[in-house]
């Protein structure tokens, strides 16, 4: 029993990565902002006045043409995180996560820290 549900989990994580619908958890490269991954610049640009806080962390969920579709907040519920998450779905395009030589849909797990004092 416990062999058929490894072998099940296992079919399960591979065919997530073939569909529309599912993310792929297990990525051969991730997905990548920008050509360097350097999404602090556009983050820094929020022009957010004040903050309630200045540690962030979000799942991102990016599609396979790399737009961000979905964004999972582990913040408290505040001003602040409500315009980062609006701030975040505006994004321009990541390039996506590939599987297989393909573009798939998948988790970027996002966490940054702003420093008041800069």
């Amino acid at each position: 029993m416990v062999r058929f549900i490894i072998y099940l989990s296992i079919f399960f994580c591979m065919t997530s990565c073939k569909t529309n619908e599912q993310i792929c958890t297990n990525p051969d490269k991730a997905a990548m902002y920008g050509k360097d991954g350097n999404y602090g610049i556009y983050l820094i640009r929020s022009k957010i006045d004040s903050f309630d806080f200045y540690k962030f962390r979000y799942d991102l969920v990016i599609n396979k043409t790399g737009k961000i579709t979905e964004v999972k907040s582990y913040n408290e519920n505040s001003r602040t995180d409500s315009l980062m998450i609006k701030h975040i779905l505006k994004m321009p395009k990541w390039s996506p996560a590939i599987k297989d030589g393909k573009k798939v849909k998948s988790i970027y797990h996002l966490k940054f820290h702003i420093d008041p004092n800069f």
